[in-house]
Formats: C-alpha cells, structure tokens, sequence
C-alpha cells in the first residue's frame, strides 16, 4: 500500500532536485554550475540530517542512562533503609554506635 506512494515521492524528489545521475554508477566528467550548486546543496541538507540525528540520539542515551542513575540511587536508599525487614541477619540495629 504504501510501497508505490514512497516510490513515487522518491522519483517526484529526484526529479525536483534534478539529481539524474546513477548514485552507485560513475559520476559524469563534467557537471554544470546549476547541478553543482544542486549537489552541493543537497549534501549539505543531508550533513545536517546526519548531525541532527545523531545529536537527538546522543540526547536519547543521555536522558536514559541518567534516569536509569536516579533509579538506582533510589533503589538503593530504599534497601539500605529497610535493609532491617529485608535482611534480619545483616542487620547492624543492635550494636551501639561506639561498637561501629
């Protein structure tokens, strides 16, 4: 279903960007200064979609793993603050603070 509309929004693009030539073929020996500047225009859209996926990636493993931090932090406390219910055997409740 949607198989023929992105083949068909591919072609209208390559043909609006007048960018004819074979990507895995040979390039011509000569382009002219229009098709440069197309070339050179495309490219630099395409740098930026590269830097800004991979700046949003960057963002996305960052927030992740700082949350994943807050967690485990928070995981933490709540053990060591019931480490009395949850481990009897270990706990140190009974000792004074001068047999520390």
């Amino acid at each position: 279903m949607y198989e023929g509309r992105l083949c068909e929004l591919a072609e209208c693009i390559c043909t609006e960007t007048q960018m004819d030539i074979d990507i895995y073929g040979e390039a011509p020996d000569k382009l002219t200064y229009t098709e440069q500047a197309n070339k050179r225009t495309n490219c630099k859209r395409l740098t930026w979609y590269i830097l800004c996926v991979d700046l949003l990636l960057q963002i996305f493993i960052f927030f992740q793993f700082r949350n994943f931090l807050i967690f485990l932090i928070y995981l933490t406390r709540y053990y060591i603050a019931f480490s009395d219910i949850i481990f009897p055997s270990y706990s140190l409740s009974h000792l004074s603070a001068t047999q520390l």
